[in-house]
């Protein structure tokens, strides 16, 4: 986009925030649920009739299946404690994340469904991982 040869992109907030705050890109709409505090007239998607396309980015944490349940509980808890600090939440804040933080149960329930949205499309697409 930077050098004229796409006119659109759908990317991360966080790469595309310099750009939209110098000018250089416009931004017409953000796919998650609410509209970002970092964009605050920027509509949704929703708004704009196209629920469809709502999309919020996510990170897990992820351990191999068998670790004890009392492993998997302290990381939990410490993974929790960090997002709960002011200095992790301003490094995310950088990259315009805004921390959350789930259960494994509820972890469990986002990738189920993820899949079930997802799962056909890239399997439409023919899309093949490269190792």
């Amino acid at each position: 986009m930077l050098g004229g040869h796409l006119a659109a992109n759908v990317g991360l907030l966080g790469n595309a925030l310099p750009y939209v705050q110098d000018g250089k890109f416009r931004a017409l709409a953000i796919s998650s649920p609410q509209r970002s505090a970092l964009l605050p007239d920027v509509p949704t998607f929703r708004e704009l009739g196209m629920a469809e396309a709502e999309a919020v980015e996510w990170f897990g944490m992820f351990v191999a299946k068998g670790t004890p349940a009392e492993t998997v509980k302290a990381l939990g808890d410490a993974t929790r404690r960090a997002l709960a600090t002011p200095e992790f939440r301003a490094g995310l804040a950088k990259f315009a994340m805004d921390p959350g933080g789930m259960s494994p149960e509820e972890l469990a329930r986002t990738l189920k469904s993820e899949h079930e949205r997802w799962g056909g499309i890239v399997k439409a697409s023919g899309f093949q991982p490269v190792d």
